[in-house]
């Protein structure tokens, strides 16, 4: 498990290499703000699961497992070009304790984008899953269970003259007029899963079902992967109104060690990767309201099984713009 201070360290190694290669000038296309720094509220829903899965049965063997989170709320700070997020769950908000359990939850991301090149890092952290009923096995609570996923996200962008990263993802400028680009987002990511027992079912906890992931109890993904993908700002009023998706499809590998019935085992899994985004809302000189829907999707085959890590959220930004802060070097 990582503590506040290694999570520290993380963040800000990891904005070394954006802060780099940065850079762009204004065109007609876009157009930058008088008021440089942005205070901003977010309030979200976010589905989370990881899922094992074998390969070629017709009953269900599906071991899903999630976390009682459901809503969630935020503040981020924008300063110039960088936008730091921190998230935590609204009380009152989780589903039944009783038969979903209690979830340990936080979540924190920091980003940097310039015109013609961008980043996002990010860790999230949950103790405490239920396992979904299959076939065989009802709901069960494993608050013994801990899974955490962060990494780092650097974007290029081919057409940054005409497409703006930071109109489109973060609303720290305008783009005044529709257009497109080609996107290029390379990843580095660690996904890390801890229990103190077997995540699988009892009455199918064995190898002719998993093969080697029967008994698995921790499993760690170190991965890379490059996810070609597009992006587009859709604009009205001279950009006032925006609507903007962009997706992202990639292959990448790495290393993992799994801990299961044969012991530690080590491995260069194939991750293939989806991860999506969509804002929508108005843009204004002084303040900006969005609604977003983001989705990341890993998915890593084994001998006889599958793992997919899947989280999808849903949100509403709101953000008011501020001359200064009173700090100079930012």
């Amino acid at each position: 498990m990582k503590t506040a201070p290694q999570i520290c360290i993380f963040l800000l190694c990891s904005i070394i290499p954006i802060i780099a290669f940065g850079g762009g000038g204004d065109t007609t296309y876009i157009k930058t703000f008088n008021r440089k720094y942005t205070l901003q509220f977010n309030t979200w829903l976010t589905d989370i699961d990881l899922l094992v899965n074998p390969i070629g049965k017709e009953k269900d063997f599906r071991i899903k497992l999630q976390p009682n989170v459901k809503g969630q709320a935020g503040f981020a700070f924008g300063f110039k070009y960088f936008t730091l997020a921190l998230g935590f769950q609204l009380p009152g908000t989780e589903s039944d304790e009783r038969r979903f359990g209690k979830s340990q939850y936080y979540d924190l991301s920091l980003g940097y984008y310039q015109r013609k090149y961008g980043g996002e890092i990010y860790y999230r952290y949950f103790q405490g899953m239920q396992r979904r009923r299959n076939d065989f096995a009802a709901e069960t609570i494993r608050p013994d269970i801990y899974l955490s996923n962060g990494g780092f996200n650097f974007f290029y962008a081919a057409n940054h003259k005409k497409f703006s990263m930071r109109s489109a993802f973060s609303q720290l400028e305008q783009q005044v007029k529709s257009a497109g680009s080609f996107l290029l987002l390379t990843n580095f990511q660690f996904r890390n899963l801890l229990a103190d027992s077997s995540i699988i079912a009892h009455p199918i906890d064995n190898e002719a079902t998993f093969s080697d992931l029967a008994g698995l109890k921790q499993m760690r993904f170190i991965t890379f992967s490059l996810r070609p993908g597009y992006g587009y700002n859709f604009l009205s009023k001279t950009g006032r109104w925006f609507f903007s998706p962009s997706v992202f499809l990639g292959l990448g590998t790495g290393w993992y060690t799994s801990l299961s019935n044969i012991g530690f085992k080590t491995g260069l899994p194939v991750d293939m990767a989806l991860h999506a985004k969509i804002f929508a809302g108005y843009n204004h000189p002084k303040w900006y309201l969005s609604a977003f829907y983001s989705h990341d999707s890993n998915i890593n085959i084994f001998k006889s099984s599958l793992i997919n890590y899947d989280t999808r959220s849903i949100g509403l930004n709101i953000g008011y713009r501020i001359n200064s802060i009173g700090t100079k070097w930012l």
